[in-house]
């Protein structure tokens, strides 16, 4: 881990700094304004090693504090005189540079030219002004820099670049850079924040973590577990930046340091208003009086964790303690979570209750590490069944199902109520169902006698047998089993589990209109109660599928966007399923580069938080698809192969989609046949499965590809599923069938209208196809155009339909195929094999392919494929 690291994430810096390196009318160089340890230094040494590549003559020197009590004590190496004459020193500065680098451009830096003593700031001065040299000087953010230096850039002699620390995804790319592998995007969210993309404090973190083991490799990715513990080389480094502070002032910035932010009043009560004042003059604190009520927080999260690093554990559980004690009665949420956690953590009584009710705030408002946290200190506390559910509630939304069995398993049901019993039998069930993968052992737990003998519990079951049946890819049965039940006459865990049930249900089975009552009604469980609140993303996701395959992308995106910002600041679980969301409605739109970073992030984010429910095997077949439609093959193939070896037993309500999936890299790899027999068999499953909404997605699908068969089935669902999709997927079909041109650019314009921005493309494709075999070459070339503008708003889409309209050759798609699979590399044999033909049929085919191109051999033939 020690050694250079490299430069990452200043990409527009670099530029901007050669540009005015280099280009002579730019000015007489640049001043690198920033905060300690964001990287001035850094780009300054780049700069001056990028223009020496360039043959420039390069200088370098860096002010001290000690050097500044003495005449161009940081330039001193640069003097070629014993002269004690200021101006004389000065002229044999400047000749020295310019003799030794005659033949040459000359680029002098300077580091923490604020450090300069005045006859070495004049030295600058003059080489910029006479020309002799181009400056790269950098200055700390607040500092004041000599006059003769603030003249040069106040009289625009000098660009000036204000460096920024890096942002979140800058961090994680420069760790990926440095640990080689990618990092998972919950802990380079949580270093980030942290170090708030300070390249210094970042580089001693990371090093320290890996150090130490708290940051190491699983499973392909870079996961940070724990808190940090401070190096000492950084304790000393940031005590430097604070300096050495009065009692008083310090206490302020411990307080802060335990119980960040605390409004500006608590704050005055527990510490002196006069050091508060010094500590925010020192810049040590901020207060954000944005707000009506100003808060007060440390001005860098490692000023915090130094802080408790120096402190005594006693001083710091004495003060959680004062500042909890301080802070009252709250009737908010987020006001009970922060009393009981400084609490938990202090020297005052453990209280059950407070602890327990704090659990279930913090339930939900979805921060289910902490909800753990404090059910289990509630558990110890004596809290008894209330605070034992809510721990074993937060484990199997943690997909922790070892523990939560053992916590479940703990708790008896006849000493429960109704609404208690119904909440732990079917924790209990939906943990043995997804957590640990053993539907036997639910199937004996919900037939006890136990369960079958009180009412409650009886209703309850079927709450969750509707749900079971609906994620294992049997809607029909779902809705058939809820029958007309009312899900408000149950207790609020079972009746968010039959909202989620029927919602998934409906959608499958093409019967999104009926979903929008249900769906609020979830929301409001959600809102109202600790344990619905964890399910508001699993029924978000539910909504976001059911309206994506009814065609109303537009609705499906705005409810994905409002998930995605509410999760922006949440922890695990919420925070990779926000990310996740917004992948799946940037695809279902075709904005391919956005659906394949979010869906990427979502699946490390998984598994990151080793989830164990099935949840991340339905976001890599989304993957999967978003990478083929680009027509990356190989990477599309291996993210479907990761697919198929997370497959969940209890998630087969995807097995249409995954279907599909494989469809999608036949036709990335061009092989259009292959392609629309797997997606006829996906189209079938669904059928089979009553899921016909997702029936008419791979009939869609399917006719992108270039089937012509669908028109009658198309028809027939149209008359039985909800939303726009149907109809413009039957509209498509049956201008396949009949090989209507104008009818397939009707439907490109359904198609883009509703969002399928995919099916457009392939649409208005397929028309200037049709077109062009009809000879009616203008309106063949407006629909390419059309297409191939569809393409680049998708981000570089590439299909084979788009592939052939743009490079029209006289092939059939049968020869068209077997081409493409000799480009590949395949022999005759394998190819046949392949198409289950005979290597007869192949010869012939490819007899025919090289007439028709004049093609030479087999090298040249499949060229003039894979270049289409």
């Amino acid at each position: 881990m020690r050694g250079a690291w490299p430069l990452t994430g200043r990409i527009e810096e670099m530029r901007l700094v050669d540009r005015v390196l280099t280009a002579p009318d730019e000015g007489g160089g640049l001043v690198i304004v920033g905060q300690p340890g964001v990287g001035k230094s850094r780009l300054a040494r780049e700069a001056l090693a990028a223009a020496a590549s360039r043959g420039s003559s390069t200088a370098w020197a860096v002010a001290t504090a000690s050097a500044r009590t003495v005449p161009l004590g940081a330039l001193a190496s640069w003097t070629g005189s014993e002269s004690t004459d200021p101006l004389k020193l000065v002229s044999s500065v400047i000749d020295t540079l310019s003799d030794n680098n005659a033949r040459s451009n000359i680029v002098v830096g300077v580091d923490d030219v604020h450090l300069l003593d005045d006859l070495s700031a004049f030295v600058l001065h003059q080489l910029v002004l006479r020309r002799v040299a181009k400056v790269v000087v950098t200055i700390r953010l607040g500092e004041q820099a000599p006059d003769a230096v603030t003249a040069l850039w106040k009289d625009r002699h000098l660009d000036r670049l204000e460096l920024q620390p890096l942002s979140e995804e800058q961090c994680r790319s420069l760790m990926g850079s440095v640990l080689g592998g990618p990092v998972d995007p919950e802990s380079a969210r949580r270093i980030w924040t942290l170090t708030r993309g300070n390249v210094l404090y970042l580089r001693n973190v990371v090093d320290q973590e890996v150090s130490d083991g708290r940051l190491k490799k699983r499973n392909g990715l870079w996961r940070w577990g724990g808190r940090p513990v401070v190096s000492p080389s950084l304790i000393d480094l940031i005590e430097a930046r604070i300096g050495s502070l009065p009692p008083d002032v310090g206490d302020v910035v411990d307080a802060l340091a335990v119980a960040e932010p605390l409004e500006l009043t608590l704050l005055e009560r527990i510490a002196n208003p006069a050091a508060i004042e010094e500590a925010d003059t020192r810049g040590l604190i901020v207060i954000d009086r944005a707000d009506a009520v100003p808060q007060a927080r440390v001005a860098h999260p490692l000023y915090g964790e130094v802080r408790r690093a120096r402190a005594a554990s006693s001083r710091l559980r004495r003060l959680r303690g004062e500042i909890s004690t301080a802070l009252g009665v709250r009737e908010s949420k987020p006001g009970l979570v922060r009393r009981a956690t400084l609490a938990m953590d202090s020297n005052l009584p453990p209280n059950a209750t407070l602890y327990t009710d704090a659990a279930g705030a913090a339930m939900s408002l979805l921060d289910l590490g902490l909800a753990e946290r404090l059910a289990h200190a509630a558990v110890r506390a004596g809290g008894g069944t209330s605070a034992q559910i809510v721990r074993a509630h937060a484990l199997t939304m943690l997909s922790d199902g070892l523990q939560a069995e053992a916590a479940l398993a703990e708790i008896p049901l006849d000493r429960l109520d109704d609404s208690q019993r119904a909440r732990v039998l079917l924790l209990r069930a939906g943990n043995l169902m997804w957590d640990l993968a053993d539907p036997r052992r639910v199937d004996d737990l919900l037939a006890s006698e136990e369960v079958t003998s009180d009412a409650t519990l009886t209703e309850s079951v079927v709450a969750f047998r509707t749900i079971c049946l609906a994620v294992t890819g049997d809607p029909r049965q779902a809705l058939q089993l809820w029958g007309n039940r009312d899900a408000s006459s149950l207790p609020t865990f079972p009746a968010m589990l039959a909202v989620w049930g029927q919602v998934i249900a409906l959608g499958d089975v093409g019967r999104s209109n009926d979903i929008g009552p249900i769906i609020a009604f979830g929301f409001e469980l959600a809102a109202q109660s600790p344990e619905a609140s964890g399910h508001t993303f699993q029924l978000s996701d539910s909504q976001v599928r059911a309206l994506l395959l009814a065609g109303r992308i537009a609705d499906a995106d705005a409810v994905a966007t409002r998930m995605f910002r509410f999760a922006a600041d949440l922890p695990g679980f919420p925070h990779v399923v926000g990310s996740a969301l917004m992948g799946t409605a940037a695809l279902a739109a075709g904005r391919l580069a956005v659906a394949r970073a979010l869906l990427d992030e979502a699946v490390q984010g998984f598994a990151s938080i080793d989830d164990t429910t099935g949840v991340g095997y339905h976001y890599l077949i989304l993957l999967t698809q978003a990478i083929a439609m680009t027509g990356d093959h190989d990477a599309a193939a291996g993210t479907l192969e990761a697919a198929r070896l997370q497959r969940h037993t209890a998630f087969a309500l995807d097995e249409p989609n995954h279907i599909l999936a494989d469809a999608w890299v036949s036709a990335a790899r061009g092989l259009s046949s292959e392609a629309i027999v797997i997606a006829r068999r996906a189209a079938q499953t669904a059928c089979v499965n009553g899921q016909f909404a997702w029936e008419v997605l791979c009939l869609q699908s399917a006719t992108q590809f270039g089937d012509r068969t669908k028109a009658e089935r198309l028809a027939e669902l149209r008359a039985q599923v909800d939303g726009p999709r149907v109809r413009a997927a039957a509209n498509f079909a049956s201008a396949m069938a009949t090989n209507d041109a104008a009818a397939m650019l009707a439907a490109s314009g359904q198609f883009e209208e509703i969002g399928d921005r995919i099916a457009a493309m392939d649409a208005a494709a397929r028309a200037a196809i049709a077109y062009r075999h009809n000879d009616m070459r203008g309106s063949a070339v407006t629909c390419a155009s059309r297409a191939q503008r569809l393409a680049q708003e998708c981000g570089g889409a590439r299909t084979p339909a788009l592939s052939e309209c743009a490079q029209p050759l006289p092939l059939t798609t049968r020869e068209r195929e077997i081409a493409m699979l000799v480009g590949a590399g395949l022999s005759n044999r394998e190819i046949a094999n392949r198409l289950s033909v005979s290597v007869r049929t192949i010869e012939g085919h490819l007899y025919r392919a090289g007439l028709k191109t004049g093609a030479r051999n087999r090298d040249e033939l499949g060229a003039s494929v894979i270049g289409s």
